[in-house]
């Protein structure tokens, strides 16, 4: 599996919403963040902020963070399953439960 994260408006001047777009088996979908960035200060090819940015270590943090939550989702799934990797559907709605009530404040600053 393969989690990149893309802002939603790449020629925005404003901060604009980061979403993560997870792939895994020929599978795609897309996973909206409570992150918001300029897009001039994103490094689309590390996947981080770029260090000029205020701010950029707790933000990149939290993209950590994320990555870390959706890939424990989908291994929980497999483990449960006999290693079988969900389907889109099933997945989607395992990270909608997982991410119902955000990034916790406890995670975005350890």
């Amino acid at each position: 599996m393969q989690v990149k994260f893309y802002p939603k408006e790449i020629a925005a001047k404003l901060p604009t919403s980061l979403f993560a777009r997870i792939t895994y088996n020929y599978n795609s979908l897309k996973l909206y963040t409570d992150l918001k960035i300029i897009p001039d200060q994103w490094d689309g090819k590390n996947q981080r902020a770029k260090t000029a940015m205020t701010g950029s270590p707790e933000f990149n943090h939290r993209i950590t963070k994320y990555t870390e939550r959706i890939q424990q989702c989908f291994n929980r799934f497999q483990n449960e399953h006999g290693n079988k990797e969900p389907d889109k559907e099933t997945l989607k709605k395992l990270l909608f439960t997982e991410f119902a009530k955000g990034l916790p404040k406890e995670m975005a600053q350890e």
